[in-house]
């Protein structure tokens, strides 16, 4: 009844504090053009581990009270043809009562652009080159790294120093090719490195109702003086589609994806070509030191429906990493599933609430005979997000 009472005085407090927020733009005689906003949001409610998680011998459920640390303050200019975005990341406490508050800023993203004809040059750190669409899930980003389904069903290729072509050939098509900073990964304490930037791929095809934005990335890397006998390089790639049904008020979206050697794990790799988190992605190696590829196989629904000012979401991850060249005893493969609803409730023309409940199930420890659940979670509660 108490969580049901805080609950209720949070709900309660919206009007009060529903003040409009906006943008600050200048505009310059001849063009020029600059704009300052952001991304505020702060989340509170409950965020509960089993005791496989904790380590403990019962479950535990705490207050969940803090800034996310993906909240922003942007600006871009522009001059003609030319412009430019800055992105920091400005961070808030974590787990409330349990540790240490955090705070920083960080550069999150620093590129500028040059437009001609139907031509974009892109050059500096950004993400985007794979990933493109994700489910209302936004609670929990201090308390787990549970945001936007990653590791979960849904991928994120990392803020990157990138070089990036963009073609919109018509309303309907658009293209664009990357080269990208490459992801390291740390071998018997070696960092990679590469030789060659990731080349990655995305298109876009709008036919109305129905809208694709497939792409693709490769990258190889290599290491130097590891023991006698084990592979020194590896490639990583990975496929996507996403699709984007709109019809009326209802929009589904939907995404698959396939790849190996993708993201971090046990045992190997301390990084990875996209964010996963923890899934168990990355490469392993056998007993004699060779490369065996762990394959990964993705993919999430979110089906939303807009009713005024609220749009429910209802929502389902799938994330599963296998490898049976090395994973011999037991389960084959780790196997994590998301499943939650939300809706985004516009109080104000930049003022949002986001009420949420998600659960999560790790799956299996891979590569033991008593296959040993990992654990389960629960975030929910209510964010309230800023945004101009």
């Amino acid at each position: 009844m108490k969580k049901l009472g805080l609950f209720a005085l949070v709900l309660g407090l919206v009007v009060a504090f529903a003040l409009p927020a906006f943008a600050f733009t200048i505009e310059g005689a001849k063009g020029e053009k600059m704009y300052i906003g952001g991304l505020f949001m702060t989340d509170i409610g409950f965020f509960n581990r089993s005791k496989e998680l904790t380590g403990y011998t019962s479950d535990r459920t705490e207050l969940m009270f803090t800034v996310p640390n993906y909240s922003q303050l942007r600006g871009t200019v522009e001059v003609g043809q030319v412009g430019g975005l800055w992105e920091f990341g400005i961070g808030g406490s974590t787990i409330g009562g349990t540790a240490a508050e955090t705070r920083y800023v960080e550069l999150r993203k620093l590129y500028g652009w040059y437009n001609f004809g139907n031509c974009q040059i892109l050059a500096g750190k950004t993400d985007g080159y794979v990933y493109s669409v994700a489910p209302l899930q936004v609670m929990g980003f201090n308390n787990g790294n549970y945001v936007a389904g990653f590791g979960w069903g849904n991928i994120y290729d990392s803020r990157s120093p990138q070089v990036r072509f963009t073609q919109n050939i018509s309303k309907q098509f658009s293209y664009a090719i990357s080269l990208v900073s490459t992801e390291g990964y740390t071998d018997s304490t070696r960092l990679s490195y590469s030789q060659i930037p990731a080349i990655a791929a995305k298109f876009s095809m709008n036919f109305g109702v129905v809208t694709l934005k497939p792409a693709a990335v490769y990258q190889t890397v290599k290491w130097d003086q590891l023991p006698a006998g084990y592979d020194d390089s590896m490639a990583s790639w990975y496929a996507v589609l996403p699709v984007i049904v709109k019809a009326g008020p209802f929009t589904g979206t939907f995404q698959a994806g396939y790849g190996q050697n993708i993201g971090t794990g046990a045992t190997q790799g301390q990084f990875g070509l996209l964010l996963l988190e923890s899934a168990y992605q990355s490469y392993q190696r056998d007993a004699n030191g060779k490369i065996k590829n762990t394959t990964a196989l993705n993919g999430f629904i979110d089906l939303a429906f807009t009713a005024g000012p609220i749009t429910p979401h209802v929502y389902f991850g799938y994330d599963r990493a296998q490898n049976s060249d090395v994973w011999k005893t037991g389960d084959d493969n780790n196997t994590r599933t998301m499943w939650g609803i939300s809706a985004l409730y516009q109080v104000a023309p930049a003022f949002y609430l986001i009420p949420e409940f998600t659960m999560y199930d790790y799956g299996k420890i891979p590569n033991t005979a008593a296959k040993t659940d990992i654990g389960k979670s629960w975030v929910g509660g209510v964010q309230f997000r800023f945004m101009f």
